[in-house]
């Protein structure tokens, strides 16, 4: 009983640290990739939005990515991308099948937020391997546009075998 309780009160200040860092205005998006930090390369992001698009066309699952300069006030990544997913409504509604790619360069933080809807077909274990081999360590290398792309791919993939459909023109 007492390990509930503990467990309820983490849960509580995790909620108000969010509702509070949730008066944070979001920039609206503006398109799958939103490069807020300037540090996607123009051919990286047309690749990036064109995976995007066919998935979304296909399985009408969203996959976004977002750079900023800081997650600022959120006290962790995870707050920041719950929060941002949250606010943008990446996913069809009510299926919660989005998928949003985020780095906060001051921090060197990054995170790949799954929804509830795709959970089954991505689930942690799997998201913390893509990280591992297509994410970070371009990104360790400052090479944030291949990071981003190589992820992009790794995940529509999945999705596009969760679903059932082939994307043409997607490696």
């Amino acid at each position: 009983m007492n390990g509930v309780k503990k467990i309820a009160l983490s849960t509580l200040l995790v909620i108000a640290a969010a509702t509070l860092a949730g008066a944070q205005n979001f920039p609206r998006p503006t398109g799958y990739v939103n490069d807020f930090a300037g540090v996607i390369g123009a051919s990286d992001e047309a690749a990036i939005s064109r995976i995007a698009e066919t998935v979304k066309k296909a399985t009408g699952a969203e996959i976004a990515v977002v750079s900023v300069e800081s997650m600022e006030p959120y006290g962790s990544i995870e707050q920041f991308s719950i929060a941002l997913a949250s606010d943008w409504g990446i996913g069809e509604q009510g299926k919660d099948n989005g998928v949003l790619l985020v780095i906060a360069m001051k921090e060197r933080k990054t995170r790949i937020e799954v929804g509830y809807g795709l959970e089954g077909a991505i689930p942690d274990g799997m998201v913390g391997r893509i990280m591992d081999t297509s994410m970070v360590p371009y990104f360790r290398q400052g090479d944030y546009g291949t990071g981003f792309l190589k992820t992009t791919e790794g995940i529509a993939g999945i999705i596009a075998k969760e679903y059932g459909v082939d994307l043409q023109g997607v490696s």
